[in-house]
């Protein structure tokens, strides 16, 4: 949070109750938690086919090529693509650590570098088929009736940079493709009028592919957005326009956006990221004084952004580590992370602005922000994510430095925008999608929509990987094997 926003801030305790236990007390928003405890076992059950894990990861030279190498996944059967680069395939690597390394054999190159939509909605269509292709389905349209209940969600894409990692959500998750391309691109900053109305016509796209998307619950509960359009908004200040998503007449909620950012290889890597990996560990890094400390004066609000309760919760499900009060300086910061972040999972409360942040009378910068395995960061701070391209900001510095998944603010948010972190780790380990743990669906006092952005795949969950990986499989068996 932002030191203003941090002092300003009021903030009432709520309870996520799962099978009737509360998991913390406060007076609870029954409103908003019943919706999301209702849909939650039809999200559940919402997977799509199971998939067999090969045991391979192939690299690929560019996005003709990735094309060429998603159409052999199938509806049985799947394998981590890289588009190969120095910075994300080594880290992806070291964290799925393949039994082989494969190279499919570089796809001629056209005269038109750029795959076209067409070629990307055959691609997707024929992963969703059994082995040997005996049927033509198109990607952009609805998955059939014979996978079962799959993801209620929707991949919204162009032909661009973003479109590789597009396919690679779509065909993994069982989701529909939708081709948007607004008049406005990112860094566009409409009006309030024009935003809705660039909202409305994004809507217009869905119901032609998924008629049923206006309730939460129904066929279209989640937006992975691959394609160009603003990032901000004006009215009263600059707003999230992902957050303006989503949402009847800009108000009540009817579904989670999560947003695809960076580079080819680098969006690639955030899509296979979440197919393929779970967070081995936690962090949880509380910036905020404790009220235990002898001594410190603190605004009462930041006692509930405590992250105790949160690292109990979690320690159920991965090895956690919690750094806070004396703990919590910036000699702390670095001692927890080191050279490179070993945590998948990160939680940090701290105050500051795009491209710094305090920590008990100390001040850090984005060059503090460590080299990381590929990891989910939870950031409560203000103006961490105000531009996510740029890796001299604290967000775009994450992203480029191995986060594959990033939630935080674009501006000033004031701390009651954000769930506690004991109710985001309560959420998430009910299996509550990331995007919909993370991003508040009730109204704020101050203003909805707001300024909260949720950067990555928005269907990703925690959830334990069940199943050998399957060491060979014929359709790749005459791959050459890769020098990696």
């Amino acid at each position: 949070m932002g030191v203003v926003g941090a002092l300003l801030a009021s903030v009432v305790a709520v309870a996520w109750v799962m099978g009737g236990a509360a998991l913390f007390s406060g007076p609870p928003d029954w409103t908003a938690y019943r919706d999301l405890r209702r849909v939650l076992p039809a999200w559940k059950e919402r997977r799509g086919p199971v998939r067999r894990v090969v045991d391979v990861v192939c690299l690929v030279p560019d996005r003709r090529t990735f094309l060429a190498a998603l159409s052999t996944w199938d509806r049985e059967h799947f394998f981590p693509i890289l588009i190969e680069d120095d910075r994300y395939t080594p880290k992806f690597l070291r964290a799925f650590r393949p039994g082989r390394v494969l190279r499919y054999p570089r796809v001629a190159p056209p005269r038109d570098p750029s795959a076209t939509w067409e070629e990307v909605v055959l691609a997707v269509g024929r992963t969703w088929q059994e082995g040997g292709r005996t049927s033509r389905i198109r990607g952009d349209a609805p998955p059939p009736r014979r996978l079962g209940a799959c993801p209620p969600g929707v991949v919204v894409g162009s032909p661009g940079p973003l479109l590789a990692g597009a396919a690679a959500l779509a065909a993994g998750r069982f989701q529909p493709l939708v081709r948007w391309e607004p008049s406005l691109g990112y860094l566009d900053r409409p009006g309030y009028d024009a935003a809705r109305k660039l909202a409305t016509e994004l809507e217009g796209c869905i119901s032609r592919v998924v008629p049923r998307y206006r309730e939460m619950g129904d066929d279209c509960d989640f937006l992975t957005m691959a394609t160009d359009y603003p990032y901000r908004y004006q009215h009263r200040g600059d707003q999230a326009f992902d957050d303006l998503l989503a949402r009847v007449e800009g108000e009540r909620r009817w579904g989670y956006a999560g947003r695809l950012v960076g580079t080819e290889a680098a969006v690639v890597y955030q899509a296979m990221c979440s197919l393929f990996l779970q967070p081995p560990s936690t962090l949880l890094f509380n910036g905020y004084t404790d009220f235990d400390q002898p001594g410190e004066v603190e605004p009462a609000s930041w006692g509930s952004y405590s992250q105790r309760t949160a690292a109990r919760v979690l320690s159920n499900r991965m090895t956690t580590t919690l750094r806070d009060g004396l703990q919590a300086d910036l000699t702390g910061w670095k001692a927890a992370f080191g050279r490179e972040n070993p945590h998948g999972l990160v939680f940090i409360n701290s105050s500051g602005g795009p491209d710094w942040f305090n920590l008990r009378g100390a001040r850090g910068k984005t060059d503090d922000v460590p080299e990381s395995v590929p990891a989910v960061i939870y950031k409560i701070h203000s103006f961490s994510a105000a531009s996510p391209h740029d890796p001299a900001t604290l967000a775009g510095r994450w992203l480029r430095n191995g986060a594959y998944i990033y939630f935080g603010s674009m501006n000033e948010p004031y701390l009651p925008a954000f769930r506690t972190p004991t109710l985001v780790a309560s959420m998430i380990g009910e299996g509550v999608p990331f995007a919909a743990a993370m991003r508040r669906a009730d109204a704020l006092e101050r203003d909805t929509p707001w300024r909260l952005v949720y950067l990555g795949d928005p269907l990703y969950r925690l959830e334990t990987r069940t199943g050998e990986r399957l060491r060979t499989w014929n359709p790749i068996a005459e791959w050459s094997a890769g020098d990696y």
